[in-house]
């Protein structure tokens, strides 16, 4: 009777053994594909990470694209203003001069009558009988 209760010990522990190594490969196979899950994930998050740093470059860039058009555009539009503002000035120094020789033609006691037909202004009239009083 104890050697029947001695086997039946050993098959007992013989059939835990087996169900332990059983259990011991569910949860090795488990730990593999949770290990294989993480590995998996974390390749994805470093694709999406890099995914993401390269749209941020982009848009970096195209913002800085964006400036420098900007700037070129300003810098044209001051480069017309300034050119404008430029043309303006010489026609008002060429008015003024005009006009500074017309007050000393007229100041100089000759009334002379400019042809008012003929579309010249007066002081292209007579510009070289005119001391420039400016000097």
């Amino acid at each position: 009777a104890g050697a029947q209760a001695g086997r039946a010990r050993v098959l007992e522990l013989e059939a835990a053994m087996a169900a332990a190594g059983q259990a011991r490969a569910r949860a090795e196979k488990d730990l593999a594909a949770r290990a294989a899950e993480a590995a998996r994930r974390l390749d994805q998050l470093g694709a999406e990470r890099r995914e993401a740093e390269g749209r941020a470059a982009r848009a970096v860039e195209e913002a800085q694209a964006r400036f420098r058009e900007e700037l070129q555009r300003r810098d044209q539009a001051r480069a017309q203003e300034l050119a404008r503002l430029q043309a303006a000035l010489q026609e008002r120094a060429r008015r003024e001069k005009a006009l500074e020789l017309e007050v000393a033609r007229l100041r100089g006691g000759r009334n002379v009558a400019t042809p008012a037909a003929s579309g010249v202004a007066p002081a292209e009239a007579a510009p070289a009988a005119v001391k420039d009083p400016v000097k």
